[in-house]
C-alpha cells in the first residue's frame, strides 16, 4: 500500500496544481483586477502653531489597484491623503504627500507624488463689522441703524492674505419684517477683488449678534377707554358695573400728543331714568385731528342693580 501511493505521489501533485490553476483562472476571470483613479481632498497635519498654511493644491489623484469587487465601492472618503508639515518653515515647502488606503487595494502612483506648500507666518488683526440687508420690511414701517455684538472682531491668518482684506461683514434678510430683527449671523470676508477668503482665515467670534429695530413710521400706544356717563338711573335702581369691549384702543400719532393721552372717552351715553341694564355702540371722541384710533367705536355695557329697600 505504501509502495502505491509512492509510485501516484507524483501524479496527485500534478493534480493539486493543475486544481489550483484553474481555481485561479477561474477566480481571475470572475473578479479580475481592475484600476481606478479617485480625487482625494489634501490634509494637513504637524504645523506649528504660531504658521499658518497660505497655499495647498486642494486635492491630488490617486491611482489604486484591486480585485474588481472592492475596487468598485472605494470612494475619495475611504482614500485619506496627509501632508506632515512637521519642520515646515515660512516660505515655499515641497512635501511627499503620505497615503492611507483601505484593505484590498494596492497603490500604483499619486499625480503629484509631491506637493509644493506655501507657509506664511501667524498674524491677527482687529476689524469693524458691518451690517447689509436685504429685502425690504412692510409699508409703514422704517428700519434704525442696525447694531453688531461685538462690533468688531479678531481675524488670525498669513499676512500675505490680511492685506488683502476689503469687507467683513454679516448678511441680514428684513423681507416683510415689521418688528425688530435679531439674529446669530455668519462673518462673511472679501478681498479687494471681491472674492471670499474666510478659508485660510481665523475668526474670534465666527458670529455676531445682529439687532435692528424695525419701527412703525408713526409711533402707537395702547390707550384705555373711559366711557362718558351722564345721569342717574330711576329711582330705586343704582349702577353695579360698567364695561367696555374693547378696554384699549391703539392710537397713532406723534409722541408729543401720545405722551399726554392717560386715557379716551367715549360719546356721551344718558343714563337719566334708566330702568333696565344697558348695552350701546358709542364711538370714541378724539382729542387731537392728527392721530389715528383703531377701532373708532366700542360698546359699552351697563349693568343696574336694585337698591335694597330702606325700612321706615
Amino acid at each position: 500500500m505504501h509502495r502505491f501511493f509512492r509510485q501516484n505521489l507524483s501524479y496527485r501533485i500534478i493534480s493539486l496544481l493543475i486544481a489550483v490553476t484553474l481555481w485561479l483562472w477561474v477566480t481571475t476571470e470572475s473578479n479580475p483586477t481592475q484600476e481606478k483613479v479617485l480625487e482625494v481632498p489634501l490634509e494637513t497635519k504637524n504645523l506649528a502653531a504660531h504658521l499658518m498654511v497660505a497655499q495647498i493644491p486642494d486635492s491630488i489623484k490617486v491611482r489604486i489597484e484591486g480585485r474588481e469587487n472592492i475596487v468598485e465601492d472605494i470612494t475619495s472618503r475611504d482614500i485619506s491623503a496627509i501632508v506632515n508639515l512637521a519642520g515646515a518653515k515660512v516660505g515655499s515647502n515641497t512635501t511627499t504627500v503620505e497615503v492611507t488606503l483601505p484593505a484590498g487595494v494596492q497603490l500604483v502612483n499619486t499625480t503629484p507624488s509631491q506637493v509644493k506648500v506655501v507657509i506664511d507666518q501667524v498674524e491677527e488683526i482687529q476689524v469693524g463689522i458691518s451690517v447689509e440687508t436685504e429685502g425690504r420690511i412692510q409699508e409703514g414701517y422704517s428700519a434704525i441703524t442696525p447694531l453688531a455684538t461685538p462690533s468688531e472682531i479678531l481675524i488670525k491668518g498669513p499676512k500675505s492674505l490680511l492685506d488683502t482684506i476689503d469687507e467683513v461683514f454679516v448678511t441680514a434678510r428684513i423681507e416683510g419684517y415689521s418688528q425688530s430683527y435679531k439674529e446669530n449671523l455668519p462673518i462673511k470676508i472679501k478681498d479687494t477683488k471681491g472674492n471670499f477668503i474666510q478659508e485660510w482665515l481665523r475668526l474670534e467670534p465666527s458670529h455676531v449678534e445682529v439687532y435692528i429695530p424695525i419701527l412703525k413710521d408713526e409711533p402707537s400706544e395702547k390707550i384705555i377707554v373711559k366711557p362718558a356717563i351722564i345721569g342717574n338711573p330711576a329711582d330705586g335702581y343704582q349702577i353695579k358695573q360698567v364695561k367696555v369691549e374693547p378696554e384699549f384702543v391703539e392710537v397713532v400719532g406723534s409722541y408729543n400728543i401720545l405722551s399726554t393721552l392717560d386715557y379716551l372717552s367715549t360719546e356721551t351715553i344718558i343714563v337719566d331714568e334708566l330702568t333696565s341694564d344697558l348695552i350701546q355702540e358709542v364711538g370714541i371722541v378724539s382729542p387731537d385731528e392728527s392721530i389715528e384710533i383703531s377701532p373708532n367705536n366700542v360698546r359699552v355695557i351697563i349693568q343696574l342693580e336694585e337698591l335694597p329697600e330702606q325700612r321706615p
